[in-house]
């Protein structure tokens, strides 16, 4: 078989091309370029290669908010973990909340550019998962979709980022139809009074004698989803699978723990855990809306070899094995159940409030479960009054059990899935019988020139390997059967590094997916590009210098394109001052590209550099007399005038207390932090800014945006840290300041003090 590529490939490097050719195509239309690229997006999907399988990082994209460092720093800790290519990840620019918005802009700003940048890439036909770094909105007001609608109360137009990301044709196409509760045709009912699958379908639990209870299915973009057991060849739903990969405003966890469940998730992957999933029953009606299916459940997880126990309470208690649990309770503690979650597990419970992640929200979110280790998690944003359609069936750890991605095991039981909010890592899979492959033609640091031929070979743990799916640099190239070989035509890529993968598929439904990765430098014509950094290693804050050369080249770029950074430079050489600011923290694997004349639609790339961000020297924390601290805030402005500060939130606060536009201000406090370690700010101004923290110059502007928000990471040692925020007042005088390590908090009385 003959691998060939250049369409693909040429596209991936060129981007602009393709989003230029789609401009034409929106003039050329009378459609504006969003709603042409989502119907370009559309019809990537439905021509995508039947082969693709989803399960895998070459199905992922990954959306990145570009003013966050939080929401950076996970993004590329998600991405080491789980090899997300490149090309997959998608920089957002969200100056608005990471708490809310409304279905318009998240159509406008989010989730239309997402789908045009995937489809001008030419990746649209492979993605499956569409993953949510920190620093997005997570709740979304619908109303606007519902405007003149008579809606009951249990269909309140208010909904999760995740879930409309799952019903993204409906949501695009602005259809309230995104409100039933069976919009998810993904969802496998339980048989009960529906169609069986077919006979021999779930054979593990027909061995043991029981009825099966849901047909399994791993997901694929281009499948289209009906009532019925199996996905459908023509027609049906399309979908795409959602979660955030973390939290880290108002209630939800802090970047550290975000960064340590999202390594123990990736870690569990295959192991086939010896932990026991608990489905914990109590009388509560959150427990009583889904706790019928608890015991039948149970045994089918059984059936498979796994741990599975219906036990009574509120939660498991003294239990170090909690592979999973699912419950129903509004409030829990779960450092006093003295119970440990052991990785790879997913844990909900059902109540009204457990994916409302607002400072001050009642009942316990979801993200304590992801505190203490588990691999996700989930919610509902608005009060859902115990829908039964809008949670997690039992059946989730069942689909889970069989092989099944989290993201695969969540929305398989999810009917209604639109005020759902899913966190954590969508590709754990603890169960999954992952194939062993291997290329024995190719090695790492391989030159390759002219045509190789290559066969793959894995091995099976479980069902036999059904096909092998190529990618080059991320994107899919081509398919073919168990032992074929096939002729890689190098001379049909550029010069310079690749990274070839070869992803061995399992003949069963679930079809768990195992991967060869191996980097190699094409050299047909002699081009080269390189890229030096200086220095490899900073603290957050500094400036690194980045050279790229490449002779004979009409343009040189980096890639990742970078918050603030040109993709391109014009002629062979160039030099990036590049302020880390502006980034996150931890590895930031980066190359350079050049452009010929003669070839202008392919990149030769060089090898990869990792540049290490650190965390600067933390903040000393300052001596106080915690005797002759008051609550609040203390703000003072013109001559002697001053007033205490209840919370500087979004209010009109500067106004009210009485500083009139024009007029220097200074606001004062001292808060108190318990450990060394990472903190959050979070800024919102109109007026002209600059704060410090322990006489520490942290931040300043002049002028500002009163709609956008600004990020900064603190490193703070434990103990009480003094901030002093000064800047002029003008009209709008609307200022908003958040901090916080695990979430954020207003900056207030609640737990800021200030000397008088």
């Amino acid at each position: 078989m003959t691998f060939r590529h250049g369409g693909a490939i040429g596209r991936a490097c060129h981007a602009s091309l393709a989003l230029v050719a789609l401009r034409v195509m929106a003039a050329q239309c009378g459609v504006p370029v969003r709603r042409a690229a989502a119907a370009w997006f559309a019809a990537c999907l439905l021509l995508a290669m039947r082969s693709e399988a989803g399960g895998g990082p070459e199905n992922v994209a990954l959306v990145i908010n570009a003013r966050s460092w939080a929401s950076q720093t996970v993004a590329w800790h998600f991405a080491q973990l789980r090899q997300i290519p490149v090309s997959h990840w998608v920089y957002v620019d969200w100056p608005a909340s990471n708490e809310q918005t409304d279905v318009a802009r998240l159509r406008r700003d989010i989730l239309q550019p997402v789908l045009a940048t995937l489809a001008a890439r030419g990746v649209a036909g492979q993605i499956d998962y569409v993953v949510y770094s920190a620093d997005f909105p997570w709740l979304v007001d619908c109303s606007l979709d519902a405007e003149g609608l008579q809606l009951p109360p249990q269909h309140a137009p208010a909904a999760s980022l995740t879930g409309l990301t799952v019903l993204w044709p409906l949501v695009n196409a602005g259809r309230i139809d995104y409100l039933r509760l069976d919009a998810n045709r993904y969802y496998r009912p339980t048989f009960a009074g529906a169609a069986h699958p077919a006979a021999g379908e779930m054979e593990d639990d027909a061995v043991a004698g029981l009825p099966p209870l849901t047909a399994t299915h791993g997901f694929r973009n281009w499948y289209g989803w009906g009532p019925e057991p199996r996905p459908r060849e023509a027609g049906g739903s399309f979908h795409l699978l959602s979660t955030m990969l973390g939290v880290v405003s108002g209630r939800g966890n802090s970047v550290q723990e975000v960064l340590s469940y999202l390594s123990r998730s990736a870690a569990a992957d295959g192991t086939h855990p010896q932990g026991t999933i608990y489905f914990v029953r109590n009388a509560d009606v959150r427990s009583r809306t889904r706790d019928a299916a608890f015991a039948a459940v149970a045994q089918a997880i059984e059936a498979h070899g796994v741990c599975a126990a219906v036990i009574e309470g509120v939660a498991p208690q003294a239990k170090a094995d909690v592979q999973g649990v699912q419950m129903g309770i509004a409030d829990f503690d779960w450092p006093a159940s003295r119970s440990q979650i052991l990785p790879g597990a997913i844990c909900d419970h059902l109540t009204s409030f457990g994916g409302v992640l607002s400072e001050g929200a009642g009942q316990t979110p979801l993200t304590e479960f992801l505190r203490h280790g588990a691999a996700g998690a989930c919610g509902t944003v608005v009060e859902p009054f115990a829908i039964a359609a809008k949670f997690p069936h039992p059946a989730m750890h069942l689909h889970y059990v069989r092989g099944c991605t989290l993201a695969e095991a969540v929305y398989q039981s999810v009917a209604g899935p639109y005020q759902l909010l899913v966190v954590g890592d969508p590709l754990c899979r603890p169960w999954a019988r992952i194939p062993q492959v291997d290329v024995p033609e190719l090695r790492p640091g391989d030159v390759v020139r002219g045509t190789v031929a290559l066969c793959p070979q894995a091995a099976a743990h479980g069902p036999s390997v059904d096909r092998f799916v190529w990618f080059v640099d991320g994107i899919q190239v081509g398919e073919h059967a168990a032992g074929e070989t096939f002729s890689l035509q190098s001379e049909s890529l550029p010069d310079g590094y690749h990274e070839l993968r070869v992803v061995a598929i399992e003949d069963s439904d679930i079809e768990s997916q195992g991967r060869w990765l191996c980097p190699v430098t094409i050299a047909n014509h002699g081009r080269a590009v390189q890229l030096e950094l200086e220095p490899p290693q900073c603290a957050w804050g500094e400036t690194v210098t980045i050279r790229l050369r490449a002779a004979g080249a009409a343009y040189v770029g980096l890639l990742p394109t970078l918050p603030g950074v040109a993709p391109l430079a014009k002629g062979p050489e160039a030099v990036l001052r590049l302020n880390t600011r502006g980034l996150g923290l931890g590895l930031l694997t980066l190359q350079a590209a050049a452009a010929f004349e003669d070839d202008p639609n392919r990149l030769v790339r060089s090898a990869p550099a990792q540049l290490e961000i650190r965390p600067p020297p933390l903040i000393a924390a300052a001596a106080s007399n915690d005797a002759a601290l008051k609550p609040g805030l203390l703000l003072k402005w013109g001559s002697g005038s001053q007033a205490v500060v209840e919370r500087a939130d979004a209010r009109a606060w500067l106004a009210e207390c009485g500083v009139p536009p024009g007029t220097p201000f200074v606001l004062q406090g001292e808060f108190r932090a318990d450990d060394d370690g990472w903190w959050q700010l979070q800024l919102r101004h109109s007026a002209d800014v600059a704060l410090e923290i322990d006489a520490q110059r942290v931040y300043e502007s002049q002028g500002g945006d009163a709609d956008a928000y600004h990020y900064l990471p603190l490193f703070l040692a434990a103990g009480r840290h003094r901030f002093q925020l000064t800047g002029q007042a003008d009209e709008i005088a609307r200022l908003e300041l958040r901090l916080g390590a695990a979430g954020l908090r207003v900056a207030g009385s609640a737990w800021c003090q200030h000397e008088e």
